[in-house]
């Protein structure tokens, strides 16, 4: 995948980012689930899969970010 500047993509954020180049981002934001409960279609909202999803992008958006 060809990612273009000035676009916005629809997708899987760790897929998306995984096609960035390193320090090509001036923001990300966020809305990560709470982990307290909150009833989501295709993710359980506990304390344990929140930390697992922040484990899993934080390097990827450290790597990303132009900081």
């Amino acid at each position: 995948m060809t990612l273009e500047v000035d676009r916005i993509y629809c997708g899987d954020c760790l897929d998306l980012m995984r096609e960035m180049p390193d320090k090509s981002v001036d923001l990300v934001l966020t809305d990560p689930p709470y982990g307290v409960g909150v009833e989501y279609g295709s993710f359980e909202d506990t304390q344990e899969n929140l930390a697992a999803l922040v484990s899993e992008m934080m390097p990827e958006i450290l790597r990303v970010s132009k900081r």
